[in-house]
């Protein structure tokens, strides 16, 4: 399993995020364990609240430390989308929270697969589903969209932040290192050069308490959203989330317009999957901004 704060974050499902109304309809909500390849995969389930609308949606959280910090929001999401009818599976992949494996044996290819393992069991297993969406945060949002353009089941796609380049995004966390290494020695032992070269010598190199494999390294860096050939043929909404008013991102609008059936909108909010002082238990112009869309016919 993963490293000791995400197993505490999935095991305190019952309390965090939780106001009156969380409270009323906890009731509703499963753990439960399903197959995922030769392991054993943990969800949870939010059952529709109100009259079910035969929609599923598969939550897909994102990488390592920042599954964390995102759960609360998650978590209240996938309530507020019950609450109004939808069913809804949040999970961990291979490796991570409290499904089996070891986190260094998890990958890009453990995780797509998760994320289709996910689909069927809902599709199988959650009565009255006719359609199934998923959603995802930053590398969540990545593996979505891998999915979404490898396979022709997944009706809506929501990607909250998506990472478009892998290398970019395994560069800013070996950076996060050298600041713990500044943070806990007052000086860089190893610098990314260093690091990277560990990783191609066999060393996993630990990354705010999860061990970065070679594998995993290469593989998340060798995702590149803006050159894949392949495209998204069901609809899909991408949201650009910043703490501050922005251009819109060139990079999103060119995958965007290279998708041709993807919406790109904004919506302010602090950086809920990093730790910031702010208390963050619920994202509301990211949810609004995401329940019109889903909404809409």
């Amino acid at each position: 399993m993963g490293g000791s704060r995400e197993m505490v974050s999935a095991m305190t499902d019952s309390h965090e995020a939780m106001d009156g109304n969380d409270q009323a309809n906890i009731r509703f909500e499963s753990p439960f364990f399903f197959p995922g390849g030769d392991k054993k995969l943990f969800g949870i389930l939010h059952r529709a609240v109100s009259p079910a609308n035969g929609r599923g949606v598969v939550m897909c959280y994102p990488f390592a430390e920042e599954r964390l910090w995102a759960h609360r929001v998650m978590v209240k999401f996938a309530r507020i989308l019950a609450k109004e009818g939808y069913s809804v599976l949040r999970f961990d992949y291979m490796g991570n929270g409290d499904s089996e494996g070891k986190f260094q044996d998890s990958n890009v290819e453990t995780s797509i697969s998760g994320i289709l393992q996910a689909i069927q069991w809902m599709k199988e297993a959650v009565h009255g589903i006719r359609e199934v969406d998923l959603l995802g945060l930053r590398l969540g949002a990545t593996f979505a969209a891998l999915v979404a353009m490898q396979v022709d089941i997944v009706h809506r796609l929501v990607l909250w932040g998506p990472i478009l380049k892998g290398n970019n995004y395994m560069q800013e966390l070996l950076r996060s290192h050298l600041t713990y290494q500044m943070a806990t020695y007052d000086r860089i032992l190893f610098d990314r050069k260093r690091l990277v070269q560990m990783l191609y010598e066999g060393k996993p190199v630990n990354i705010d308490g999860y061990d970065i494999t070679r594998e995993m390294y290469e593989q998340i860096s060798s995702i590149d959203l803006e050159k894949l050939e392949g495209v998204i043929s069901c609809r899909c909404l991408m949201v650009q989330i910043d703490d501050r008013l922005k251009e819109p991102n060139s990079a999103y609008q060119r995958v965007a317009e290279r998708w041709g059936n993807t919406i790109l909108v904004s919506a302010m909010e602090d950086c809920f999957w990093r730790e910031i002082p702010k208390l963050y238990c619920g994202a509301p112009n990211l949810f609004t901004e995401t329940k019109k869309w889903m909404d809409a016919p």
